[in-house]
């Protein structure tokens, strides 16, 4: 299924920043709706910065933004910890979301 969502964007030309140790640190060690942990908001800001300026060249116009590399935060959260807790909620949560949205509640 990611294959086939970054194919489809890829064919659409939408940018991609891939930050897999990001992504893990935050899908292993934080629950969904859940405050950014203070350790990792220098990285997270750097992706939001990149992706608030995308969406300003594509309304105004201008050069694209250099795509950030994001490796910069404690070592702690490289390793999954309490991942297998945060992973069982977060995906509990993620497949109730996606049994709503298919029933269109």
């Amino acid at each position: 299924m990611a294959a086939r969502i970054r194919e489809i964007g890829e064919e659409a030309g939408v940018p991609r920043l891939q930050a897999a140790p990001l992504a893990r640190a935050l899908y292993y060690h934080v629950d969904l709706e859940a405050e950014v942990p203070a350790e990792l908001y220098t990285a997270v800001a750097e992706v939001m910065a990149w992706a608030y300026r995308l969406k300003q060249v594509a309304h105004q116009g201008g050069e694209m933004p250099p795509t950030p590399i994001i490796c910069r935060f404690p070592r702690i959260w490289k390793a999954p910890g309490m991942a297998p807790v945060v992973m069982r909620r977060n995906h509990e949560r993620l497949k109730s979301a996606n049994r709503s949205a298919r029933l269109g509640g």
